[in-house]
């Protein structure tokens, strides 16, 4: 069987932005009629498009091995939280004979095989291993949908033991277990949460907390904030704390809820669903500890530094406030969801930028600055303590990329020393870089190179797609 499937190009279910302005006296919404417009669910034509390159992945799979093989979703999939910029991550079970990443340089040269070459636009959309990822994958992309593909060598002694429990730990390799622990996580996530509100409830809650951490710009584990799957726990831990006193499980009720229990949070305290998570020995940079539920568990929250702990706290006290007076009729939801004014919260601006006619290279690039622009961060807070706002994503235009971070001005500021600590960032992408380079430029709002930054670049695409994933909790 062969598919057309062009690779590369948006769906057009997918062209509308989940974003768009509310114009002045447009009618108000109720809270989830508001939520479909923010984090909309996937419509029945887009799951079908999905199932139909699940279908198609699973055919190559099954080739490449010489047997039938079947899927297993990770993260938003597994959670039943899918959005239209989702991405669609499996995971499949293979011989522990073979090699992980042998498996996957087949399957990708089979998937170019069975779509139709016509299809293949650009190489940059083409399927390409990821062997530097803690966990390795093959990331593809078809019509506008980003897919991961993991793997995990099963053992052929595992017998009848459940591979997707704890008890199966001991027979697999450690790369193949942590991409199995991101099922288990989820699925553990779930049985507790159904215990304390209904599944269907505990969903909502976490597409609205997404949708709110998206328009407040505090979505992004890579820039120093929460990734999907802690954004998950929280969720998950509010609802175990829900009064079971309280009948009402409605959306405007949990909500409500979540931010008022992670603002009144101890934080040197450990959030945590399981027994061994409570068991957490905190470590002196959990700013934020959200710890996982599988041993040796973790705080799958580590990248938040002490500046992005802030903005985190201050953020969950303002929605705290905020849903009070919904709740109280002084207001209405979308107070909650009002887009971050990120210019007006810094007095100055590192700004990053590359220019590049190779859109291979500038990718590349996008992916290196995702990488590590934390370290820039935390380089930032501890050799000359300053506050750091980073603005989650990378803007990219034609041939050029910019990431900025806000930064909070004091009477010693000293920007000769940022510039230079912004230097010495760089030099470690340019050391070899293959023809690009990255720049970094300390400046204020009136700076042109500002202007450009946030008026004439958008925000690249396949950027919010990987702040949506959640398969490699955050590692």
């Amino acid at each position: 069987m062969r598919y057309r499937v062009h690779l590369g190009q948006e769906s057009k279910d997918c062209r509308d932005a989940p974003w768009r302005v509310w114009e002045a006296g447009e009618e108000k919404t109720n809270l989830m009629q508001r939520l479909h417009h923010l984090e909309p669910k996937l419509s029945q034509a887009q799951r079908q498009h999905r199932e139909t390159i699940l279908a198609l992945v699973e055919q190559a799979c099954a080739e490449c091995l010489g047997f039938p093989v079947s899927l297993h979703r990770v993260g938003s999939a597994r959670l039943g939280v899918q959005s239209p910029q989702s991405d669609l991550d499996v995971l499949c079970l293979i011989p522990a004979y073979l090699s992980g990443e042998a498996f996957l340089e087949s399957v990708g040269q089979r998937l170019e095989g069975l779509c139709d070459s016509e299809a293949l636009l650009r190489s940059a959309d083409r399927a390409q291993v990821v062997s530097s990822a803690k966990i390795p994958l093959l990331r593809m992309q078809f019509e506008g949908v980003s897919v991961d593909l993991l793997y995990a060598r099963r053992p052929s002694d595992l017998g009848t033991v459940e591979p997707f429990t704890e008890a199966a730990r001991p027979f697999f390799d450690p790369v193949s277990w942590k991409a199995l622990v991101g099922c288990l996580e989820a699925d553990i996530l779930t049985d507790i949460v159904r215990q304390y509100v209904p599944l269907a409830s505990f969903r909502a809650l976490l597409r609205a907390v997404r949708a709110w951490a998206k328009a407040r710009q505090i979505h992004g584990n890579a820039w120093g904030f929460l990734g999907s799957f802690s954004w998950a726990l929280l969720a998950a831990w509010s609802c175990t704390r829900y009064p079971e006193t309280v009948a009402d499980t409605g959306l405007e009720a949990l909500l409500a809820h979540f931010f008022q229990v992670l603002n009144q949070q101890d934080w040197t305290q450990p959030v945590a669903l399981t027994p061994a998570g409570k068991q957490y020995q905190m470590l002196p940079y959990d700013w934020l500890p959200i710890i996982t539920s599988i041993e040796p568990c973790q705080n799958s929250a580590r990248n938040v530094t002490r500046s992005t702990a802030q903005i985190l706290r201050r953020e969950f006290e303002q929605g705290a406030a905020i849903s009070e007076q919904v709740l109280a009729g002084k207001i209405v939801w979308d107070a909650l969801f009002e887009i971050a004014d990120l210019p007006t919260q810094s007095d100055w601006f590192l700004v990053l930028t590359a220019t590049c006619d190779n859109n291979d290279r500038l990718s590349a690039c996008c992916g290196w600055l995702e990488g590590h622009a934390i370290g820039l961060v935390i380089a930032l807070e501890q050799q000359l303590n300053i506050y750091v706002r980073p603005w989650t994503g990378i803007r990219r235009g034609q041939n050029k990329i910019c990431a900025v971070l806000g930064l909070k001005s004091s009477q010693d500021f000293d920007d000769v020393a940022i510039e230079q600590v912004g230097r010495d960032f760089v030099l470690q992408f340019n050391a070899d870089s293959n023809g690009i380079r990255l720049e970094c430029v300390v400046c204020d709002r009136s700076s042109r190179i500002f202007f450009e930054a946030i008026y004439e670049l958008p925000l690249h695409p396949s950027v919010i797609a990987s702040n949506s994933s959640s398969h490699c909790l955050n590692t």
